[in-house]
């Protein structure tokens, strides 16, 4: 691995800029964030960037894919627990990365420029943000219970109702009270979002009126660019993809926290084979079973 090769150069001249990366240990924060520092290491290639995982991942990482001024560092599994664990005890999961991680966290004592990556939405962003407002507005505490009220005091976000909002954010298994779950924004130099301008402009409006930090939308963090280099080794769905009518296609992923039984998953893609729509659906188990049933 390059790591100590790298960091020896960037000892040696001043003048190089060395990024630390350091994601939420979970592969929607993890892909998102590698994603970006390759697009950027493949641009700037006088960049030196230092990806900090923990062992566990960068055993499913293939480093020798990504842009050769990356190098990965790692922190020991034994400070939190394996991201396999979290599907079935996510309070530990959480706890143990707010609280063990957190205390590592180095830029704002050696006067680094700190910034913060959000891979969801603003929108998703802007109901966590804004998570003492429910409180404030005195909103049921069961919102399981509550599930056709109106919430419209979500700065940027039109009325919606609660069925609307993400479900973490009242899913006791993973987080016992999202309304507590402060981000650390003042923390930090800058704010970049993994989304759209146009598709939430007001929601963006609304956060650079409130952060005295610039705030940025760097679009969705997949890896497009590999295509753009070499059209002619596009995956083939989305040559797929390609020859779709435009606003056409449904694209279904339900992530890594997202646990269902064969008997679920069978019933959800005969639903949507029924429905008719075309549909992009992102699998990472049971591809087969996915294949065969929208066949």
């Amino acid at each position: 691995m390059a790591t100590h090769n790298l960091q020896a150069a960037a000892k040696g001249n001043n003048n190089v800029c060395h990024i630390v990366a350091m994601p939420y240990p979970a592969r929607g924060h993890i892909n998102p964030m590698l994603n970006i520092c390759n697009l950027l290491a493949s641009r700037k290639p006088e960049i030196l960037i230092t990806f900090v995982v923990t062992e566990e991942w960068l055993g499913l990482i293939d480093s020798d894919s990504y842009a050769k001024n990356i190098s990965f560092a790692t922190i020991p599994d034994n400070i939190i627990p394996s991201e396999k664990n979290q599907l079935d005890d996510g309070i530990t999961f959480v706890t143990a990365v707010m609280t063990k991680l957190e205390a590592r966290s180095t830029g704002n004592r050696r006067n680094i420029s700190v910034a913060v990556l959000r891979t969801s939405s603003a929108s998703v962003f802007s109901i966590s943000y804004h998570s003492d407002l429910f409180k404030e507005k005195q909103f049921p505490l069961d919102l399981e219970e509550h599930a056709d009220d109106v919430i419209d005091f979500i700065p940027g976000i039109s009325s919606i109702s609660v069925a609307d909002i993400p479900s973490f954010f009242f899913n006791k298994k993973y987080f016992p009270d999202a309304r507590n779950f402060k981000l650390p924004i003042s923390k930090a130099q800058y704010f970049l979002s993994a989304s759209v301008h146009e598709l939430e402009s007001q929601v963006f409006d609304v956060l650079k009126a409130k952060f005295s930090i610039p705030v940025y939308s760097i679009g969705p963090l997949i890896p497009y660019y590999k295509s753009q280099r070499n059209s002619e080794s596009d995956p083939h769905y989305i040559e797929w993809l390609n020859c779709q009518p435009t606003n056409s296609v449904m694209c279904v992923s339900m992530g890594s926290l997202f646990k269902v039984s064969s008997a679920q998953l069978d019933e959800m893609v005969a639903g949507v084979k029924l429905s008719g729509v075309r549909c992009l659906w992102v699998g990472r188990d049971d591809t087969c079973r996915l294949q065969v049933g929208l066949e």
